[in-house]
């Protein structure tokens, strides 16, 4: 039936040939399992940068925020400190 559908079959030798570059196109290689946890690391650590600077950009706004708006408990320290 197989080869009435994929027509003949290969020889074994032929077939574990075709086999092993099927395996090759497949399997990564060891380089380059490395380059992509090399590349995944490093897109990790841009991410963790920008994500740092996102956080220091709203800690500085929260406090031009604060230096705008005055902070009401000034006046109550004052008086009490004086």
């Amino acid at each position: 039936m197989g080869e009435e559908i994929f027509g003949p079959l290969l020889p074994s030798s032929r077939g574990m040939l075709v086999n092993d570059i099927a395996l090759h196109l497949i399997v990564p290689s060891h380089s380059q399992i490395e380059e992509t946890i090399l590349n995944l690391k490093r897109a990790q650590a841009d991410l963790d940068e920008l994500f740092y600077q996102e956080e220091i950009k709203w800690a500085q706004r929260s406090r031009v925020n604060l230096l705008k708006a005055g902070n009401k408990n000034t006046r109550f320290f004052h008086q009490q400190a004086s």
